[in-house]
Parts: structure tokens; C-alpha cells; sequence
């Protein structure tokens, strides 16, 4: 199997393959974007809060669900590395998108 899948069946089937991974970043994301937008409220704008508190929470649930996906004794041989990483990645590289995307002049221009 190449380093990462490049067609869209083999991304499915890693992706089904570590569910736990997947539901575990989404779960922390939903919980980091409500808690984003209800309490800390760190740029004032709805949309910008709900995107820096799930992004900020998706780097943890990915630690999470890889430790779940790794306990699984079952799994342990079956876990594609490459594929775990990539999505630690991206998850670790969200937040910077934010911080570095976001300034004044577009939280003023946000119609919302």
C-alpha cells in the first residue's frame, strides 16, 4: 500500500478502518466549538469562535481516538501509520490556519 491512498475508495476504507480516530476528533470538535461560542468567545464573531474552538479541540481528540484506536489489541497490526499521522497533522495544523488567517480587518467585515 503507497505511503497515502490517492483514490477516494482507499481513503473510505482507511477512514472506516480507524472510526475511532474519526469519531473521537469530531466529538472534541463539537464540544470545542460549543464551548468556543458559548463562554470564551475569543473574537466576538459567532463563526470565527465556533472555527478557533473546533479547531483548538481537534489536536486532542485525535490524541484520544488514536490511543483509543491503538488499545484495541485487535487493531494494533492494522493501523496504517502513514494514515494516522496525516490526520494528526491536519489536526495540529487547524488552529495556525486560524490564528494566522484571522485578523481585525476581517472580523470588522464579517456580515454576521
Amino acid at each position: 500500500m503507497p505511503l497515502f491512498p490517492r483514490d477516494h475508495d482507499t481513503f473510505l476504507r482507511l477512514l472506516l478502518e480507524h472510526w475511532r480516530v474519526a469519531l473521537a476528533v469530531f466529538v472534541a470538535e463539537a464540544i470545542g466549538a460549543a464551548v468556543a461560542v458559548a463562554f470564551i468567545r475569543p473574537y466576538g464573531v459567532w463563526f470565527f469562535d465556533l472555527w478557533m474552538g473546533a479547531a483548538v479541540a481537534a489536536f486532542p481528540g485525535f490524541l484520544l481516538g488514536a490511543a483509543w484506536h491503538l488499545a484495541d489489541v485487535g487493531r494494533r497490526g492494522r493501523a496504517h501509520r502513514p494514515f494516522l499521522l496525516f490526520i494528526g497533522a491536519i489536526t495540529l495544523a487547524l488552529p495556525l490556519f486560524g490564528w494566522s488567517g484571522i485578523d481585525d480587518e476581517m472580523i470588522r467585515s464579517f456580515p454576521f
